[in-house]
């Protein structure tokens, strides 16, 4: 059973955009993965970064918690296991609506494209994900996947 929304989830997710929009990426603290789960946790009030958050520095220690933590070879994987925790459904990314989780290939630190985990920003129109600064936006059209938050 998905989990509801907290009254105020829209400010949250105004205020959560407007403090990620100038910060660095950095493996483990504020990247590909921990950027749209945050989201999750913020306008829902679950925890599901403690276990992540931190323990990794590098794009390969990502790789390998997630294979210990979920048994998911790829961050995709990642994404199904992440969302069912919280029963959250997978539905199309056209339809994915203000804070919902979006994954999609996005450009990481070194200039390699790799999927990214994001969140649907304030605007309803694109995905927003972690950028070597603040954070970069892709139309839903471009989304692979979508997981409703709420």
């Amino acid at each position: 059973m998905p989990l509801t929304r907290i009254d105020a989830w829209p400010q949250a997710l105004a205020a959560y955009e407007k403090a990620e929009s100038h910060r660095e990426f950095v493996w483990g603290h504020r990247d590909c993965v921990l950027v749209g789960l945050r989201i999750a946790e913020i306008i829902l009030r679950i925890s599901c970064t403690a276990g992540i958050s931190g323990t990794y520095s590098t794009a390969r220690g990502a790789a390998k918690m997630m294979l210990k933590l979920y048994g998911a070879k790829c961050l995709e994987d990642a994404c199904v296991s992440f969302a069912a925790t919280w029963g959250d459904i997978e539905i199309s990314p056209a339809l994915a609506q203000r804070g919902d989780l979006v994954l999609a290939d996005m450009l990481i630190p070194g200039g390699a494209s790799a999927p990214s985990l994001g969140f649907v920003g304030v605007s309803g129109r694109d995905g927003r994900f972690a950028a070597p600064v603040g954070l970069s936006k892709s139309p839903l059209t471009l989304c692979r996947r979508a997981w409703r938050v709420g």
